[in-house]
Formats: C-alpha cells, sequence, structure tokens
C-alpha cells in the first residue's frame, strides 16, 4: 500500500530517515487537487455534513435547517476568504517580509513582528469563522452525529489517497 509524503508528514510531523522516504511515494497532481478540493468543501460545515446525510442519518428537518445553514455559511466562507486574500495580498509587498526570507541585507524585527502579527491575526478570525460555523452546524445534529464527524472528515480526505 502506498503512504502518501504529504499525510505521513503531516501525521508523524518529523522529518523522515532516508531509507524511509524512499519508500514513499508523492502524490500525484489529481491527488493534490483532490484533497485540496476535499479541504475546500470542509471549510463549509453544512455543505459538508450535508454529503454525508445518509450515512449521517439525518432527518429531514435536519436537512431542511442545514440547507438553509449552508447558503449562509457559504457567503460567510466567501466573504472569509476574501478578506484573507485581501490581506494576504497588502502583507505580500510588505518590505519587512521579503528582506525575512532574503539572505542578506537588515531585518527590522518590530516590523516583521507587526507583519506576522498581522498574518496571525487574519488566520485567527478565519479559523475563529469556522469553529461559529461548525459549531451552528453541530447544534443541529444530535451528540451521536457530532461524534461520527472527525472519522467521516478523516475517511473523506483519504478517499484522496487511495485513487490510483
Amino acid at each position: 500500500m502506498r503512504i502518501s509524503y504529504v499525510l505521513f508528514t503531516m501525521m508523524i510531523g518529523v522529518a523522515m530517515p532516508s531509507p524511509l522516504l524512499a519508500q514513499v511515494t508523492q502524490p500525484d497532481p489529481r491527488q493534490i487537487a483532490d484533497i485540496q478540493a476535499r479541504a475546500a468543501q470542509q471549510m463549509k460545515p453544512a455543505e459538508f455534513v450535508l454529503q454525508y446525510r445518509t450515512d449521517l442519518g439525518l432527518t429531514a428537518p435536519q436537512v431542511t435547517a442545514l440547507e438553509l445553514l449552508a447558503v449562509a455559511q457559504r457567503d460567510s466562507a466567501r466573504a472569509r476568504q476574501a478578506r484573507a486574500v485581501d490581506r494576504m495580498r497588502a502583507n505580500s509587498t510588505n518590505p519587512a517580509l521579503a528582506a525575512a526570507v532574503s539572505w542578506s541585507g537588515p531585518v527590522d524585527e518590530a516590523a516583521l513582528r507587526d507583519a506576522l502579527c498581522q498574518q496571525s491575526a487574519a488566520q485567527a478570525e478565519s479559523m475563529l469563522g469556522l469553529a461559529a460555523d461548525r459549531r451552528a452546524v453541530a447544534s443541529m445534529l444530535t451528540p451521536g452525529q457530532v461524534a461520527q464527524l472527525p472519522r467521516i472528515q478523516a475517511d473523506d480526505l483519504m478517499k484522496a489517497l487511495k485513487q490510483p
């Protein structure tokens, strides 16, 4: 069975010895695209849960409520993404960040810290929005259904890695 280099290094978070690295295969471009698409879908919690309505045993009232929530979350996710892209663009021209990845020249630590704090704040805002969206979905599910979601998420991403 082939193990994805990306998944393997993400799971253990350590550098692999070269003999082990030789046994691990890189995901192909289709797998990478599928992983990215599946991860993006998971950023829209109501839509993601609706994909697995049968597996979760959603009731008709749950489906109706989640469909309405999916529309609102789609707008929420789109707005969060637009704000994040705007901040990344604004920060991409920041000379302190450019200096940080350069091999020469001075580094203005105060300016670099400020730029990195701005990036961190943008990421925090995005994650807080995602957390709120997930809690809104979870409030419409039973505890048993919520308990199944981590496994469903993991299985969803693993589907991309099992493609030839």
